[in-house]
């Protein structure tokens, strides 16, 4: 009971950048209009962590799919956990765009042949996804 009280405060303290959800809100609300993007994540975030974040914050459900690695048992950067996102949800590594805050992750897309960004902040990300995007 002790662990599972000390997991749940950890997941209450989970807060979202307000400026990154912001861009994910302008991503999906293309996916709507033009259907030309598909949002899927792959998280480095412990079962239980995972499980507090699905229940408190709605932008969990705007993603298509994804993979929080205490579910699949693998981690980032391990090449299986981006094999099995990419198998599981069919995604074309040509066509598919990477991001992430920590570069040994991005490199591990990058070697699955993977466009991959590095997130340094939600407005750098913009530029670079309108360079790629359009």
């Amino acid at each position: 009971a002790a662990v599972q009280g000390l997991m749940s405060g950890v997941g209450e303290r989970l807060m979202p950048m307000a400026d990154s959800v912001a861009l994910l809100e302008r991503l999906r609300r293309r996916r709507e209009s033009c259907g030309d993007v598909r949002l899927y994540f792959l998280s480095n975030m412990p079962t239980p962590y995972a499980r507090v974040l699905e229940q408190r914050h709605a932008f969990v459900g705007w993603f298509d799919g994804g993979i929080f690695s205490g579910d699949a048992k693998l981690i980032k950067p391990q090449p299986a956990i981006f094999e099995l996102l990419q198998s599981r949800y069919a995604l074309d590594p040509v066509k598919t765009i990477f991001i992430d805050d920590q570069p040994a992750n991005v490199q591990a897309a990058r070697d699955c042949g993977w466009k991959a960004l590095h997130f340094e902040s939600a407005a750098g990300l913009q530029r670079q996804l309108q360079a790629h995007l359009g």
